[in-house]
């Protein structure tokens, strides 16, 4: 039953047939509202705000569970229309999806109180008996927020929550992982501006200049903005020019990105505080649900060097895992085609063992 259902989903999201779906919007509140004290810094739920949260079913038939589904670091969020497709065509495939808005993940940022905001995303999703009636569900996830929701359910609070985990082009480790982005020749140019929006301030200090420039050519790329509706150029112009010049650097010189990271950014006491909550391999743990891992052999993004470290990791613990490198998707994009039979197969059966978990 597996197999067929991966291959109903895996044609449902390739030639987006959607017929048979519902799609619906929820809002996942807290337990128990207590009232906000001191400034937030970093923009997410929290434990005492509200979730939003978008809901595909099967129409007309029972669901065989809940898969719930996180969003990559895009500025649609939820509404991206790769996680729209993908709630779709689970939906089509029998099980129940939910996909909710996770705000820091949608602002490009990689801190410690995102990933918390995945736990709660499991927590309150398999709290609720409408949604998850057996308390128990499915995660997948691409990216970095993948590797959030590895973390997030190998959690003690989230580890029985948890039946089956899907990630597509996640990360293991944050050296290794960014490691790509300063030494790469030519990195993904939307990953390495997001990374260096993140940490840079580790080594060129707080320039909001600099920062407020890299932020925009997220946006710009992001929201995929045609050359006349880009907002980066004319902020360059308000910029003073040594500011202007090490926003440039940064962007353009490989050996000035490398050695910032190696002699400032990577030492720095914040990162190195920060990893302990956002290393992916670290922390894994025993007893963890069953985990698939599947990466795209030419991701430009996270290399699937990564998802072979988590694997070896995996095994270490003890921890049911299967690894798929295809050449079928890219960082986290869907390219199957049925020409490529085998790989094909190989996908579905990967896809397969996370359903049937599930």
């Amino acid at each position: 039953m597996s197999f067929g259902t991966a291959a109903h989903f895996m044609l449902s999201l390739n030639f987006e047939r959607f017929s048979n779906s519902t799609v619906s919007e929820v809002i996942l509140p807290p337990k128990k509202k207590r009232e906000r004290s001191g400034r937030q810094i970093e923009i997410g739920v929290g434990p005492d705000g509200d979730m939003q949260a978008d809901v595909y079913r099967p129409a007309g038939a029972r669901s065989h569970g809940t898969i719930i589904v996180i969003h990559g670091m895009t500025v649609t969020g939820n509404r991206d229309p790769r996680i729209i497709n993908l709630g779709r065509a689970l939906a089509e495939a029998g099980y129940t999806a939910v996909a909710p808005l996770i705000p820091g993940i949608q602002d490009q940022q990689i801190r410690p109180a995102v990933y918390e905001d995945v736990g709660l995303a499991i927590q309150r999703v398999s709290d609720d008996a409408d949604l998850c009636p057996s308390g128990k569900l499915g995660l997948l996830g691409p990216s970095f927020s993948g590797s959030a929701g590895l973390i997030a359910s190998a959690r003690p609070e989230n580890i029985d929550r948890v039946s089956s985990i899907c990630t597509i082009g996640p990360y293991a480790t944050i050296p290794s992982a960014f490691d790509f982005f300063f030494k790469a020749e030519q990195p993904d140019e939307y990953g390495k501006t997001i990374v260096l929006w993140n940490f840079v301030e580790y080594g060129i200090g707080k320039n909001k200049a600099v920062l407020r420039a890299l932020k925009l050519a997220t946006l710009d790329n992001g929201h995929r903005r045609k050359p006349e509706e880009c907002e980066l150029p004319a902020y360059l112009e308000t910029m003073k020019p040594k500011d202007r010049e090490l926003f440039e650097r940064l962007r353009h010189d490989r050996d000035f990105r490398l050695e910032l990271w190696e002699q400032q950014i990577i030492n720095h006491p914040a990162l190195v505080d920060m990893q302990q909550y956002i290393e992916c391999a670290g922390n894994l743990r025993e007893g963890m649900a069953p985990v698939v891992l599947i990466h795209g052999r030419e991701d430009d993004v996270i290399p699937p060097s990564e998802s072979g470290l988590l694997y070896a990791r995996l095994d270490e613990l003890g921890v049911p895992a299967r690894l798929c490198i295809t050449d079928l998707i890219s960082h986290g994009d869907h390219g199957l085609t049925l020409a490529m039979i085998p790989q094909s197969i190989e996908l579905a059966q990967a896809f397969a063992a996370f359903f049937k978990h599930v």
